[in-house]
């Protein structure tokens, strides 16, 4: 867990200092996982199992499709571009190239599909703020406003976002609410 967390934290560092990142839970780059399951099949990242059974499941196989087939999969193209197809409140949000809307699994939910901020966004929100105030700190304030780098506090960037987000439709609502649970599966859900 300490190594996670500090790989957390490096990234977190490279990414304020203008460095890309390779990560799926953060970073504003493509996901590049492709899971060949033990029978063959072809399905986009294991860790979205978690959105329900069955959930990654599609017909695609090593046996019968090219590889480049899964590309065309609607899951796998979500979590390819899952940095890039966000939410309104990330679309707006002051550090969404460092976040990239976080890990799409923790994007999840039944009633909205991918179309929510991560359930850690406001603790992600204040910890990047708080290494990237750190870091522009030690930067010359003239060399700050050249670069037009300004610290930031967590309610300030909360603002900034509840003003912008009002005005902002996201592109990708669709392609994220694709996966919700339409309402007859969630009385099911509810009935069980």
């Amino acid at each position: 867990m300490i190594k996670d967390l500090r790989s957390d934290f490096d990234d977190i560092v490279r990414s304020v200092l203008g460095f890309n990142q390779s990560t799926d839970a953060l970073g504003n780059h493509r996901s590049e996982v492709l899971v060949v399951e033990t029978d063959g099949g072809l399905e986009a990242v294991d860790t979205l199992k978690v959105c329900g059974d069955g959930f990654t499941k599609n017909s695609l196989n090593v046996l019968r499709n090219e590889f480049d087939e899964v590309f065309n999969d609607d899951l796998v193209e979500l979590y390819e571009n899952s940095h890039a197809m966000l939410p309104a409140k990330c679309l707006v949000c002051p550090i969404k190239d460092i976040c990239g809307g976080g890990y799409i699994p923790h994007r999840y939910s039944s009633e909205n599909g991918f179309n929510n901020p991560s359930i850690y966004c406001n603790d992600w929100l204040k910890l990047i703020l708080h290494i990237r105030n750190k870091i522009v700190s030690l930067i010359p304030v003239e060399n700050r406003e050249d670069q037009n780098l300004n610290l930031m506090d967590y309610k300030e960037a909360l603002d900034i976002m509840e003003y912008l987000e009002k005005d902002c439709i996201s592109p990708y609502t669709e392609a994220l609410e694709k996966f919700r649970k339409h309402e007859q599966q969630l009385e099911e859900l509810v009935l069980v």
